[in-house]
């Protein structure tokens, strides 16, 4: 997306508890955490699922039909820093949507 949109830009996304505009999620979620990015008028839903044990995982609608079942995975990659982990990742969405 970097090509297409000029260069890097970070996106500050708020997360709650709420899953408005989410009508299929990831099965099996156990501490889900929801919210929205906005690019240029447009937003997409994502869900970070972040449990107290294990890896945490991140859901993005990337076509925006409010499913999360059924697009494509996000790399989600941890790294420690300290006493604590940092994620870096990436994803597709379409840009194209209406």
């Amino acid at each position: 997306m970097s090509q297409k949109m000029g260069g890097y830009r970070p996106i500050r996304a708020e997360m709650n508890d709420e899953s408005k505009g989410i009508e299929k999620a990831p099965e099996g979620l156990s501490a889900p955490k929801y919210g929205r990015i906005e690019i240029d008028g447009k937003s997409w839903a994502f869900i970070l699922d972040e449990p107290e044990e294990g890896k945490a995982t991140l859901y993005i609608d990337a076509n925006g039909d409010g499913d999360l079942t059924n697009d494509p995975e996000v790399s989600w990659m941890p790294r420690k820093q300290d006493s604590f982990n940092t994620y870096n990742g990436t994803a597709k969405v379409e840009l194209s949507k209406d």
